[in-house]
């Protein structure tokens, strides 16, 4: 018989995961639709514009920038970001 708690901690994991698949395909739908509608537009390019990605400014030699680390970023922050 499992715990409860452990229980409880298996159904959060379950939404979360849910709730992750659900924004990284509305991403994904959002991306297609803009790279379809602009097909000259450059991969990153289209990253940028639709702030997937976040950058940063490095004026040192010129203007260089650079993206920033969002390695564990929740895909629900990005499409809040995208709208």
């Amino acid at each position: 018989m499992t715990h409860p708690a452990k229980r409880e901690v298996h159904f959060q994991a379950h939404e979360l995961n849910s709730k992750r698949k659900e924004a990284n395909e509305a991403i994904l739908k959002k991306l297609t639709e803009y790279l379809q509608a602009n097909p000259g537009m450059r991969f990153n390019q289209a990253l940028s514009n639709l702030k997937i990605v976040e950058e940063s400014g490095d004026y040192y030699n010129g203007m260089t920038y650079y993206w920033e680390n969002e390695y564990y970023t929740e895909p629900m922050d990005i499409l809040k970001r995208m709208k």
